[in-house]
């Protein structure tokens, strides 16, 4: 039986379908909140940030399929990051004329979203894959809930939601720059190792004795290896006749 779910998640592709069915939540979040976010009852308002609460979780859906069925993805590690930005930002700005989230808090995360996914773009050209890393996924989770509360827009279990979500606002935003100074420390790290000048000497020539010097480019593939959890030790030369694998960067 699990070898047929294998099989049919591997054949549809269903973890980055459901990351992209994710995206359907925005038009509608839009939508109501365009047109009926002034006048909006506790009704709509709920409605709205169930919608928004689905889209969420859809994120651990995904994420758990890729994982249990092996199908984890370099296009995968990519768009999901990806849906929760387009998400989390879409909400936030039809939020800022309803009064609910100040511009300012809006600019400095809709800012730091788009310097990430550049990252990411330049880091799939080193071939370097930024997967998520605990503290982006906890900016996530602080985000998404203060999102919720501010789009709840009423009491829930005695609380005021607006004023809940207000609180966990600033607290992601906190989060939300340190997650990504580490992305941008990793990923120059990973950099450097790459140009190979975290080493103590140049790997660009190899003497093979007292006369003769040539390029190591003329015999093999020298690559860098920056996994942080690899159980080699970082900076390490790969055996030339080792397949070639993408290096995966936790931030």
């Amino acid at each position: 039986m699990k070898n047929r779910l294998r099989a049919l998640v591997t054949w549809s592709g269903l973890p980055n379908v459901i990351t992209l069915t994710r995206l359907v939540a925005i038009p509608i979040i839009a939508t109501v909140l365009s047109v009926w976010g002034q006048t909006a009852g506790p009704v709509l308002n709920a409605f709205v940030a169930l919608v928004y609460l689905i889209a969420a979780l859809s994120d651990l859906l995904d994420g758990h399929l890729a994982r249990a069925y092996g199908h984890e993805s370099n296009l995968g590690r990519f768009l999901d990051p990806l849906a929760d930005k387009l998400l989390v930002a879409s909400a936030m700005i039809m939020l800022i004329p309803l009064g609910r989230v100040p511009a300012w808090v809006a600019f400095l995360v809709v800012a730091r979203e788009i310097s990430v996914t550049a990252l990411r773009a330049i880091a799939m050209e080193k071939n370097l894959v930024i997967a998520a890393s605990p503290q982006g996924k906890r900016k996530t989770l602080a985000q998404n809930i203060a999102m919720f509360c501010l789009l709840w827009n009423g009491e829930l279990i005695w609380a005021d939601t607006v004023a809940v979500g207000e609180v966990i606002l600033y607290v992601a935003l906190f989060v939300t720059y340190w997650s990504a100074y580490l992305y941008f420390r990793d990923f120059f790290m990973a950099a450097k190792l790459l140009r190979g000048e975290a080493k103590s000497e140049s790997l660009s020539e190899t003497v093979l004795n007292a006369n003769t010097v040539i390029s190591t480019e003329q015999n093999q593939e020298i690559t860098i290896n920056p996994t942080l959890n690899d159980n080699r030790q970082d900076g390490l030369i790969n055996n030339p006749k080792d397949p070639p694998n993408p290096k995966t960067l936790e931030g």
